[in-house]
């Protein structure tokens, strides 16, 4: 009897230490400062192999191992925390930091040495060369970054040229590339900076065409004085493409594309790429499918086929990727458009997405080459979208004419926020194209019109010719996306004198009788739907009404002041009266989004000397 009453009170203890391990259970949600969830953060019982990660809303469930430790919540591009856990309540993890890049160091007008780098070490240093404009160079010690030069589009004198035509731009990855920099406590390199793509990196307040409307997109303008020089006015051009409800998209056959070679070991590289691509992986569902390509020394396919919705799977495939070997991108790159081709989905988003630093240096690697190919693999109907990431060898030159010849976008990746606003809250017009070959065309009319010049669009225009030839390629709209045009015109009554105007043609007709005394200009654009080989055209009159300042909306003066900024960044012989003084106090007022508050801090550090710009750093 004796012996039973022990055997039940050790039996009783036991029952109750199984429950009370059980039961110490900890919730919660991790967030960034602004409140977004983040999707697959790690949260860990510290000296244990316990942990979970968080869901697509940011919420995790885990059941302690022992009540009395703590626990750890990481995740890529933020400051891990150590966390005392609470099981009374659902905890609310706010992570800081945001910007994912190795240790700087900054010593006044000293280089700025990248420390702890487990591949090449990266150098980013001042040049006394380019002392007026604060101008940084980007170098590595195997091989620089690059970018392509160009100079910014000259005026052009209505009389003489009154057609401008070019192809959209939707690529983004000029900004974030320029944030880097400034965050890094150095000016971006001046070929760095492309305006168009500053101005359309952020979101803009117009409505889309309505389901009564048969067109992909809608184009607003408007007419105002230019900020930076009183003498000459602002065209804005904005067109906004059709939205298209989540649950209404076509099925997705994506190749992720991954660069594991050894330029891709740091930090800020193949790791963010993997939590990159888990944030798109999120978004996808059963009808989706997704292959996965790797390439290092030589290519090798990891997945092939996988249903969307079978995200465990594609997360553990990409868990699994390491760095290391030789860059082989052509390989890739044909091997990826096979698997496209193998999964084609009619009527369906087809698209390879390749993750690299473009740092391409086995087989093909020269960009006309790689272009070349590219170009023949668009025919298929497989579009290409390029990721960016890291610092050093970056060439983005390479990947700027890639993505363009290839149907696609392309943009860079600096921290896990700027993942996650490409690729998961701008999913649609990341990932759907609703409009190929998008072409304007604007004719100016020198009634009103003494010259003019377009602000950006360096490396997107056409010739004239080109608008109604519909073999030429052109940009791509995806849905709901924004596309931006600023010209800046001379009026006909300035006194202002600008360079692109030429002696009077001696047999050229009068252009300036006629009955268009109210038309500013006339507006066309070119579009094909569903890859199709046959274009249509919408048209427009630009009426020369002058919009004052005070009636212009928040997303014109966001616009202008951001172009602004790219004509002060690229110290442009255009830039004019711009000075950042007026330019911050501005744009502080319109900053009403923690993506234009950051832009606003970024103005902040771009007006500092550089030798002040790394102290501010430092600090």
């Amino acid at each position: 009897m004796k012996n039973l009453k022990i055997f039940i009170s050790v039996l009783s203890l036991a029952i109750l230490y199984c429950f009370s391990t059980t039961s110490h259970e900890v919730k919660g949600v991790v967030t960034d400062e602004y409140g977004t969830p983040l999707i697959g953060a790690n949260v860990t019982e510290l000296g244990t192999q316990n942990g979970t990660v968080t869901d697509i809303d940011g919420k995790f469930s885990l059941t302690l191992l022992n009540p009395k430790n703590q626990i750890q919540v990481a995740y890529v591009g933020f400051d891990s925390r150590i966390i005392i856990p609470d099981f009374t309540k659902d905890m609310n993890i706010v992570m800081k930091g945001g910007h994912l890049m190795e240790e700087v160091v900054v010593l006044g007008m000293r280089p700025m040495i990248k420390k702890n780098s487990t591949f090449s070490q990266s150098i980013i240093g001042y040049n006394p060369k380019n002392a007026a404009s604060g101008s940084f160079i980007a170098q590595d010690m195997g091989s620089p970054e690059n970018y392509k030069h160009f100079k910014d589009n000259p005026y052009k004198s209505t009389k003489d040229e009154p057609l401008s035509t070019m192809s959209i731009d939707v690529d983004r990855a000029s900004y974030s590339n320029i944030r880097r920099f400034l965050n890094q406590g150095s000016m971006p390199p001046k070929d760095a900076v492309r305006v168009e793509e500053m101005i359309n990196y952020f979101h803009y307040d117009y409505k889309s065409p309505s389901n009564n409307e048969n067109i992909p997109f809608k184009m607003y303008t408007t007419y105002a004085d230019c900020p930076w020089n009183q003498d000459h006015k602002l065209l804005h051009v904005a067109m906004k493409a059709k939205e298209l409800d989540r649950k209404n998209l076509p099925a997705s056959n994506m190749v992720f594309l991954i660069d594991v070679s050894g330029s891709m070991q740091s930090s800020n590289k193949l790791p963010l790429v993997v939590e990159s691509f888990k944030l798109l992986i999120n978004q996808l569902c059963e009808k989706d499918i997704v292959s996965v390509v790797t390439y290092a020394g030589q290519e090798r396919v990891v997945a092939e086929g996988v249903k969307g919705s079978d995200k465990e799977t594609l997360y553990g495939i990409l868990d699994e990727l390491q760095s290391g070997g030789s860059t082989a991108g052509a390989a890739g790159i044909q091997r990826a458009y096979q698997l496209g081709k193998k999964y084609f989905i009619s009527e369906g988003n087809n698209r390879v997405i390749l993750a690299t630093d473009g740092d391409f240096n086995v087989g093909v690697s020269s960009e006309g080459d790689l272009v070349r190919l590219i170009e023949e693999k668009r025919k298929t109907g497989i579009y290409l979208s390029i990721l960016g990431y890291g610092m050093g060898n970056y060439q983005e030159s390479k990947m700027q004419e890639l993505s363009k010849a290839g149907n696609g976008n392309h943009f860079y990746i600096d921290n896990i926020e700027e993942a996650k606003k490409s690729l998961m809250n701008e999913f649609g017009s990341t990932m759907y194209s609703i409009a190929n070959d998008v072409k304007i065309q604007i004719e100016f009319n020198p009634n009103f019109v003494k010259s003019y010049r377009v602000v950006g669009y360096e490396n997107r225009q056409l010739a004239n010719a080109d608008f109604n030839d519909d073999t030429k390629d052109a940009g791509d709209l995806g849905a709901g996306h924004i596309v931006t045009v600023l010209y800046e015109i001379v009026p006909k009554a300035s006194k202002s004198n600008v360079a692109g105007s030429i002696d009077p043609l001696k047999y050229a007709q009068n252009p300036l009788s006629g009955s268009n005394h109210k038309e500013l200009a006339t507006i066309k654009s070119r579009y094909k739907e569903n890859l199709g080989d046959t274009s249509k055209k919408i048209e427009q009159v630009i009426v020369a009404e002058l919009t004052h300042a005070d009636d212009l909306s928040p997303s014109v003066k966001w616009s202008f002041a951001i172009a602004e900024f790219g004509l002060l960044l690229r110290n442009s012989e255009y830039k004019a009266k711009s000075n950042y003084k007026s330019l911050i106090a501005r744009s502080k007022i319109l900053a009403d989004d923690p993506h234009k508050k950051e832009c606003v801090a970024l103005m902040e550090k771009a007006s500092k000397k550089p030798g002040e710009l790394a102290q501010m750093i430092e600090e």
